[in-house]
């Protein structure tokens, strides 16, 4: 396999020969990645941040892992507005191809937020789906967890994925550090392909292990409150109903979330528009999970609203006791 073909510029710098209409493409999918990084920024922090300061909503777990989730997406999100922001000067200034070293690709700030927050997302949704399982198959035992338990789960995940960001670092770093790479930088670039085969099945085996409790968790949801003891014990049955089918509803977007690096792993050639949907679906998650949690509970809807409004404080009156019926799948669903 020869090498690819570098010239010497004027400036002294040197820089790798690109094929026609790749420096184009790269800033056209710059600008997607601003775009749709600042619209998933937009749709993940408000509902992190509605629970973050309103102690009512805190004191529930489910609200708790969702929040958590939110903030991972969130981060990607802003992966993705960096990623465009610091590439898109770099290619419109002609710098695109200059050589740059693996390590310098690790360490640009996109980079470094996307080897962390993209397995982190993986593991949350996970976390979301395990946090059903047991509401669904111990219901009883789960109204006995408190909040503690969300925050040590999240807690957990969030700390754990800071170990292999490290790692990568530290491989990149011994044996990465000649200018090989152009200066547009992915982190396929920045380490080794041990590390990103790491990535990339961390991803599509945790959102695959993710879909695949739904199948139990549709079974067993139909006879959950068989066992109610009373109005209370309906009542809070059916809130687990309720946030279990709203689980349901965001595993389509798990689904499509997994596909580019799915084609990744299988080596399937992705060309012409289609590229572009690869670039947009890892975030669609992002994009819709937190305003399908928003929109289906009047609490979140009500904190948000109120946030938009400046009026958080008035959001925190004694909603954790609230009934929440079980949504329904027609046009009305969503209000």
């Amino acid at each position: 396999m020869s090498s690819p073909a570098v010239r010497n510029r004027t400036d002294g710098l040197l820089e790798l020969v690109g094929t026609p209409g790749e420096t184009e493409t790269w800033i056209q999918t710059s600008i997607i990645y601003l775009i749709e990084g600042a619209l998933v920024t937009i749709a993940s922090l408000p509902l992190f941040i509605v629970v973050a300061l309103n102690a009512s909503l805190r004191e529930q777990k489910e609200y708790v892992i969702f929040a958590a989730l939110s903030l991972a997406n969130g981060l990607f999100g802003i992966g993705y507005i960096l990623g465009g922001g610091i590439r898109l000067p770099i290619l419109l200034n002609g710098d695109g191809h200059v050589l740059t070293s693996g390590w310098s690709c690790y360490t640009r700030y996109y980079n470094l937020i996307y080897v962390y927050a993209a397995p982190l997302v993986a593991s949350m949704n996970l976390i979301v789906s395990v946090d059903r399982l047991l509401a669904i198959f111990i219901p009883f035992r789960y109204f006995a967890f408190t909040n503690r338990y969300a925050f040590r789960l999240v807690g957990f995940a969030y700390a754990y994925h800071i170990i292999p960001a490290v790692v990568g670092g530290c491989i990149s770093y011994q044996y990465y550090q000649e200018p090989k790479q152009p200066a547009y930088c992915t982190l396929y670039m920045g380490t080794s392909t041990a590390f990103i085969d790491y990535y990339n099945y961390h991803r599509v085996g945790f959102s695959i292990v993710t879909i695949l409790l739904y199948i139990p968790m549709m079974i067993q949801i139909k006879s959950v409150t068989n066992g109610a003891r009373g109005l209370s014990d309906m009542e809070k049955l059916r809130r687990i109903k309720s946030v279990t089918v709203t689980v349901f509803i965001t595993a389509i977007f798990t689904v499509l979330s997994i596909i580019p690096t799915l084609t990744s792993i299988l080596n399937v050639k992705v060309n012409g528009t289609t590229t572009y949907f690869y670039y947009i679906l890892p975030q669609i998650n992002g994009l819709v999970n937190s305003v399908i949690y928003t929109m289906r509970y009047k609490d979140l809807r009500t904190a948000t609203f109120n946030l938009f409004l400046c009026r958080l404080k008035k959001a925190t009156g004694p909603i954790a006791s609230s009934v929440h019926p079980i949504p329904s799948f027609g046009p009305t669903a969503i209000r």
